[in-house]
């Protein structure tokens, strides 16, 4: 299209998601065309909880304009369980 890519994101990546005090860390569950399925990254057995309707967990749905608009942003939890967001 022309345009540069501003981020790449894959399944089960980790993205910083809001502008201001509203950031909450989210999981990439699922991808499709202009559509990305966020999770809390708390979250574990997403596909089953989500399919059953009495677990309350659904995912939320953003496209990439939407997450442009919230400022997200690639980030990496390590085994010590400190975030970093990865610079552009």
């Amino acid at each position: 299209d022309g345009l540069p890519v501003i981020m790449r994101i894959r399944r089960d990546d980790i993205l910083l998601v809001g502008n201001g005090t509203t950031q909450q860390l989210q999981r990439v569950a699922k991808l499709s065309e202009g559509v990305i399925a966020l999770v809390a990254v708390n979250e574990a057995n997403v596909d089953a909880r989500t399919r059953d309707k009495l677990s309350g967990l659904k995912y939320t749905f953003k496209s990439p304009n939407s997450l442009r608009a919230d400022g997200a942003r690639v980030a990496g939890i390590d085994i010590l369980g400190y975030v970093n967001i990865k610079s552009v």
